[in-house]
């Protein structure tokens, strides 16, 4: 599995396209904020069970809820228990930490909201993205990941990320032959 995260209009959903027009992977999008507990705990549950397959997420759960939680709802998440992270690492997926310069992250314009994005949401997003950023950072400063700047991208950085995809397909083929 290969997990793209990062803050809003950091460039996961762009670069999940190019992973899957480049390399077939499929993509599953994390659907937006949930309605409930039970429901972000049963996609959450859902995603685990793909953990070994050469799939691409557009987010995670059990790294995103947490923050969108606290800083635009206010409320606690229940994947921010740290078993949810732990039993994700066990499966050793490659996280991409989708993170240009924040003057970037910073400028949501050109950010194309999605089905689930109500407007109330992208006024909060917008008015809280530093405080999103920096919790971000926070977070992916203890989870292994590999660092991706869309505006800082070249040929050889898209070919590192093809790489990225091949190991990855390789990882869950072996993981399927045991």
């Amino acid at each position: 599995m290969i997990i793209l995260e990062g803050p809003d209009n950091a460039g996961k959903s762009t670069l999940a396209e190019y992973i899957k027009e480049t390399n077939g992977l499929t993509v599953v999008h994390s659907g937006g904020p949930s309605k409930d507990d039970n429901e972000i705990v049963s996609r959450m549950t859902q995603y685990m069970k793909m953990a070994d397959s050469a799939t691409v997420m557009d987010r995670i759960p059990c790294i995103s809820d947490p923050i969108y939680c606290r800083i635009i709802r206010g409320v606690s998440s229940p994947l921010s228990d740290s078993r949810w992270m732990r039993g994700l690492l066990l499966h050793k997926p490659i996280i991409i930490y989708c993170r240009p310069s924040e003057h970037i992250l910073l400028n949501l314009e050109h950010h194309l909201v999605k089905e689930h994005e109500t407007k109330d949401h992208v006024q909060l997003v917008n008015e809280r993205a530093r405080i999103l950023i920096e919790a971000y950072d926070n977070v992916m400063k203890s989870v292994p990941h590999i660092l991706w700047d869309w505006t800082a991208a070249n040929s050889y950085c898209y070919s590192y990320i093809a790489c990225i995809v091949e190991l990855d397909k390789e990882r869950c083929n072996d993981r399927i032959g045991e």
